[in-house]
């Protein structure tokens, strides 16, 4: 491991942070929520006297790792107390509802792995500082780099879950003669064409990219407006319902819409929007991070599966690399995609008796429910136990 250096302290000079933080950006493979168009839109939204604090880590005069944490006390079964430190979040949920992808420390490609070790060798030196480090939306091929790091220094680590992200790499098209939907199934395709071909019964479908900031943010509205109907009509509360995520959203678009690393896109037939994007670039890779759809009762109408194709077909065209639909295994990311990754919530923690106690009945739990299980499918009257094709 390289000689490397840890250094803690206040996240209140932005500025400062963001010079140091954009010099590592350039040097590091970082996603859209690592870059400090993410990252500084976050920290200058967050309310006065919020807790957060900078982990840097130096090779000599060189910067080579940075992140921000919120300090957060939790409490889990009503008893169990945590004072956790979480990356890129505040442990809020209000302020959390952002929900952060693609996350973790900012690494120089160069130092790799020894920046992880740096940090958690840090870490467990101070023992009476913190109790739980969280790392949520970690790629799962990164994860071990934690793990590893995590238990040369006597530290636990815990994955809470995982969910499946999905995504479309341009370098999957070369069979299909890059042909996007050439390289999806042949359910996928039919559907797509299908209905694509009874928009434009209603005039052509086209899609538009907001060209100024005042049209990014009439697209926005709109979005919401769709969005926030369909999931308020489920009983949802949509993405939309917090205040500080409409805030952070307002003021990314404004301060990176001409920048290019936010898009707002519209999709339309004829006249008539039938869908609303909300893109971020970076790199050569596009996240679409959210959407607001206009329905109908007619089952051949798949606004999201016409809209989100037009700017996967629009983006591999223009040069990007990948098209990410990110986190959840909505079907509708399932044909689009080419392409199956998964997100990871990691949990360090430091060797403490309450976090045994913990996996100790959580693994309680498991059995007793697994038994319960079996014996209930023992109790079950012996038709129900048959496979379906047995039954009369």
């Amino acid at each position: 491991m390289r000689r490397l250096t840890v250094a803690i302290g206040e996240a209140d000079d932005v500025d400062a942070i963001g010079r140091q933080w954009l010099d590592l950006q350039a040097r590091a493979a970082g996603s859209f929520f690592q870059s400090w168009a993410w990252i500084g839109t976050w920290l200058r939204q967050l309310p006065p006297g919020t807790p957060v604090r900078c982990i840097r880590v130096d090779d000599g005069a060189r910067i080579v790792g940075l992140a921000l944490v919120g300090l957060h006390e939790a409490r889990r079964h009503r008893v169990l107390r945590s004072r956790q430190w979480c990356i890129a979040e505040t442990g809020n949920p209000m302020h959390d509802a952002l929900t952060v992808e693609h996350n973790g420390l900012l690494v120089d490609e160069q130092a790799g792995g020894d920046v992880v070790g740096a940090v958690c060798a840090h870490l467990s030196g101070l023992r009476s500082a913190w109790d739980e480090l969280v790392a949520s939306g970690v790629d799962a091929a990164e994860v071990p780099h934690y793990e590893r790091a995590a238990g040369q220094c006597g530290l636990w680590t815990r994955v809470r879950w995982s969910k499946p992200y999905y995504c479309v790499a341009a370098a999957d098209l070369v069979a299909a003669g890059g042909d996007y939907l050439a390289a999806l199934s042949g359910n996928a395709r039919y559907q797509i064409r299908r209905s694509m071909r009874e928009y434009e019964k209603c005039g052509p479908l086209s899609i538009t990219a907001a060209q100024s900031v005042p049209q990014a943010i009439d697209f926005f509205e709109r979005l919401i407006e769709l969005h926030q109907g369909y999931w308020k009509a489920r009983g949802q509360p949509g993405a939309f319902a917090c205040g500080f995520a409409r805030a952070f959203h307002e003021a990314l678009i404004r301060s990176q819409l001409e920048l290019g690393h936010v898009q707002l896109l519209r999709v339309a037939t004829g006249e008539q929007a039938i869908g609303y994007l909300y893109n971020f670039a970076h790199r050569g890779a596009i996240a679409s991070y959210q959407s607001g759809f206009r329905y109908s009762d007619d089952a051949k109408l798949k606004p999201g599966l016409v809209s989100h194709a037009l700017a996967i077909r629009s983006a591999l065209a223009s040069g990007a690399h990948s098209y990410d639909l990110l986190m959840g295994r909505q079907q509708y990311k399932e044909m689009l995609a080419t392409r199956c990754g998964e997100m990871t919530w990691l949990v360090i923690q430091q060797p403490r008796l309450r976090f045994r106690l913990e996996r100790g009945l959580g693994a309680f739990v498991t059995r007793l429910r697994s038994l319960r299980a079996r014996i209930d499918r023992r109790r079950a009257p012996a038709a129900d136990r048959l496979p379906h094709s047995n039954r009369a």
